[in-house]
């Protein structure tokens, strides 16, 4: 009991200062949610759609993770594997 105890402690400490961040475009709008549920619970986008918006996923997924990079050095968060 006093072990579940300790780790639900240390989880709560470890969520306090995970930063949670959306993955959005900068123009992410109405438009774009509704891309998304038709992605996910419809059929898709056929092979032209998908090669059309193929470029734009990239470039988000690209400024997503220099917008944590930058974020974790303003905050001073360092890497888990220094290697990195």
């Amino acid at each position: 009991n006093k072990r579940i105890n300790k780790t639900i402690k240390e989880d709560e400490k470890k969520m306090k200062t995970e930063v949670k961040l959306p993955f959005l475009d900068r123009e992410s709008d109405r438009s774009t949610i509704f891309k998304q549920i038709r992605l996910i619970h419809a059929l898709g986008f056929n092979s032209a759609k998908r090669e059309m918006y193929r470029s734009i996923v990239f470039l988000n997924i690209i400024d997503s993770m220099n917008l944590i990079f930058e974020i974790m050095k303003y905050y001073k968060i360092p890497f888990s594997d220094s290697s990195n």
